[in-house]
């Protein structure tokens, strides 16, 4: 090295020096990206972990963060998303549905599944005349169906967990797990699992029928089914309600 060079170098010693550290740290930073590696909460580093989630509805929209992620294509399609070892938040959107929504925090190397469900803004429904053969049956099921109680509790269909009413309030009972639900100050005339689910419940109360999740950890879903004066209701399949409303019986879609 030169005089001429050497005394350059010295002069600028402390910026070369630190843009070599620079150049490391970019280096490390790109290293560790590549292995998987992301920032947590804290500023540490930690390997990825993956969000699963069953999404009911082909063409919903999947937000991660409020950033859109991607569109499913098929009805019932599990999304796989890798995601930095953080808390997050997803939105699910589909035209004519309320929007579901959910924060969750991923661990590294660990995966989280989730699975949705959805409720449309207008409840598609039939009435039911009395001149049809099943309307006297159908008002004598609603009227006689007896809300599951902590002695007679409803099991779900996978047999985890056990719903039922105490003291207005819906618990679920998952082991030794016990949940409070929801107590609303008005009073819950019906209740039953959604749609089969053991992690979702439906009920009537007020001038309303609703669908809720049973977890509260990152939200608690909760949305209107039907609307509209004093109605019961009873479930005879996954797929549809039989509500009695005042003088009107229908059937609606869920």
């Amino acid at each position: 090295m030169t005089a001429k060079a050497k005394a350059h170098f010295l002069k600028h010693k402390n910026k070369y020096t630190g843009l070599f550290i620079v150049t490391l740290v970019i280096l490390a930073i790109v290293i560790a990206y590549t292995r998987g590696y992301r920032f947590t909460d804290s500023f540490t580093l930690a390997k990825v972990g993956e969000l699963s989630i069953t999404v009911p509805l082909s063409g919903t929209t999947i937000y991660i963060d409020i950033a859109e992620e991607t569109k499913t294509t098929k009805n019932n399609e599990t999304v796989n998303i890798t995601l930095s070892p953080q808390t997050h938040s997803v939105i699910l959107a589909h035209a004519g549905y309320y929007p579901w929504t959910k924060k969750f925090r991923i661990e590294s190397e660990k995966k989280i599944e989730l699975y949705p469900f959805f409720v449309s803004t207008n409840a598609s429904g039939v009435i039911i005349t009395n001149t049809d053969p099943e309307y006297g049956k159908i008002k004598y099921d609603i009227a006689t169906k007896e809300t599951p109680t902590k002695a007679k509790p409803k099991i779900s269909k996978d047999g985890k967990v056990l719903l039922y009413l105490e003291d207005n309030a819906i618990v679920a009972r998952t082991g030794s797990t016990t949940i409070s639900v929801i107590q609303p100050d008005t009073i819950i005339r019906n209740l039953d699992f959604y749609k089969n689910r053991s992690d979702a419940v439906i009920f009537s109360t007020s001038n309303a029928i609703y669908a809720m999740e049973i977890d509260k950890t990152g939200g608690q879903n909760f949305m209107p089914i039907y609307k509209g004066v004093f109605p019961s209701f009873i479930q005879p399949a996954p797929n549809y309600l039989y509500v009695e409303d005042g003088t009107s019986l229908l059937q609606v879609g869920i």
